[in-house]
């Protein structure tokens, strides 16, 4: 081969080369279409202050999201910590005051990465809440305000098989919440009985569906229960009561009867197989409770767990603010 050939061979090569790599230089910065939604709000979801859609773009991080959305950010420790959002900073409270934050989750889980780490997929929601650090010290590892996440995104890319956990006689309920899931795009759905080895060791995130009454005889229910101040939920059954939780762990509110309760915990931060409790004082409760998650599940909307009235329809989110 001539030289002159050799050397036109040559730069044909580098030139290929140099488009393969364009090209895929390109692809990374390239809008793959889809969104990322983006909730702020403050005193546990209570007041919503902003909310959009963010375009969805590859290797697109929580960091770049709120960025992205237009939000105000304030950042420290060299930028991987938000410290403040649209005018609400850190605050260490001082001596006598509280000590408050923002906390972040993506689908209906708490993070248990920095905002530079988590790497998301269109589709998925990110939640930050501005509140005191003392409801957080204690846990709300997973929240229920953004149904149907986690069982359609999962967390971290990581997706599992949702299970459906009934008593017999709550069956068709579990169907009808199936089907409902089946709506909103979540197609591995397995309805099981209640085995008490599924709720220590789940599989995958885990509604589990029945009257306190029936609930209460599950060892690892009890357990949880009684562990009601550190276990993020805000509520603890009583014998005959519903006591609704302040977010300092104390009981602000006390029901009687007609309550039903949509209530999640994980173990720890990032649990991407999280339990879900739909329960109630009686039956009345139960099925106000199972009938809002079916047929009005915007309703639950940003809140960490929910208490539905019977009858009064009435909605509240917990934790109570205490005032």
């Amino acid at each position: 081969m001539k030289l002159k050939e050799k050397i036109l061979v040559i730069f044909i090569i580098i030139g290929l080369f140099l488009f393969v790599f364009g090209c895929e230089v390109n692809k990374n910065e390239e809008n793959t279409g889809g969104k990322i939604q983006l909730i702020i709000s403050k005193d546990f979801g209570k007041e919503t202050i902003f909310k959009k859609k963010v375009d969805y773009k590859n290797n697109i991080t929580v960091m770049d999201v709120l960025f992205d959305s237009g939000a105000d950010i304030k950042t420290s420790y060299g930028g991987s910590f938000i410290s403040g959002i649209n005018g609400l900073l850190s605050d260490s409270g001082g001596v006598t005051g509280e000590r408050k934050d923002w906390f972040y989750y993506v689908n209906g889980i708490f993070a248990d990465v920095g905002v530079l780490d988590y790497f998301l997929e269109p589709g998925e929601v990110v939640w930050w809440d501005y509140h005191p650090w003392k409801m957080a010290m204690g846990g709300a590892t997973a929240v229920v305000g953004f149904f149907p996440e986690p069982f359609l995104h999962g967390y971290m890319g990581k997706k599992y098989k949702t299970y459906l956990m009934s008593f017999p006689e709550e069956k068709d309920m579990a169907q009808n919440l199936k089907e409902k899931l089946n709506t909103f795009g979540v197609k591995e759905i397995e309805i099981v009985d209640v085995k008490e080895d599924l709720l220590k060791e789940r599989k995958g995130p885990t509604i589990f569906l029945g009257e306190w009454e029936k609930l209460k005889k599950i060892d690892f229910v009890k357990e949880i229960n009684s562990n009601y101040k550190k276990n993020g939920t805000s509520l603890h059954f009583t014998d005959n009561t519903l006591e609704l939780l302040d977010y300092k762990g104390n009981v602000a509110k006390v029901i009687q009867e007609k309550a039903g309760i949509i209530a999640a915990l994980g173990e720890g931060s990032g649990d991407v197989c999280p339990l879900w409790i739909i329960s109630g004082i009686d039956s009345e409760g139960f099925s106000a409770a199972v009938n809002v998650l079916i047929n009005n599940p915007e309703k639950i909307s940003v809140m960490y767990s929910a208490v539905v009235s019977s009858g009064s329809n009435k909605i509240m989110s917990l934790p109570l603010l205490g005032e």
